[in-house]
């Protein structure tokens, strides 16, 4: 992440989330994941982050979701309505964020959550607001579409890549 080490890089709690706005869940808690093993990925390397993401969230996402019952990130209502809406949050949330880090680009990502974090700190910020950030940062124009079929999809996403 460009940072030194000892030095941690952006801390997401931000602002405040629109409790009743869509993607509220994943603006709140995925984002959150997935900045962790960014963090974990900046400490320990880029095999660490590999590894969390396949031996963490993916591997706790099958054990739990059994087939068919997977949800769309997009119809989580509450964490605490079933074991498949949390782990659509909290297991295939960071996987869909990999994906489109992998879309972005690393600088065109981590530029992009750095100036979220100014532009956000102690304001509301919904899904579409980051829907606007990932347009403004990606510069090939393919990453919004596929973050919002990633989104509206159930099942983990295909053609998953850890790299």
């Amino acid at each position: 992440m460009g940072a030194s080490r000892g030095r941690a890089p952006v801390v997401w709690k931000y602002g405040q989330h629109d409790e009743q706005a869509p993607g509220r869940w994943f603006v709140e808690e995925s984002i959150d994941e997935y900045l962790k093993a960014m963090y974990v990925e900046h400490l320990y390397g880029s095999d660490s982050l590999r590894r969390m993401l396949k031996d963490f969230y993916l591997a706790n996402y099958h054990a739990v979701v059994e087939d068919g019952k997977d949800v769309a990130i997009m119809d989580v209502v509450s964490v605490n309505n079933s074991n498949e809406d949390a782990q659509a949050i909290y297991a295939k949330g960071p996987l869909v964020l990999h994906q489109l880090r992998r879309c972005m680009g690393d600088d065109n990502w981590n530029n992009m959550i750095k100036k979220v974090y100014q532009d956000f700190q102690k304001k509301l910020f919904t899904l579409e607001d980051f829907k606007i950030y990932i347009s403004k940062y990606d510069h090939g124009g393919k990453c919004p579409g596929l973050f919002n079929d990633l989104l509206i999809s159930k099942g983990i996403p295909e053609g998953l890549r850890f790299d």
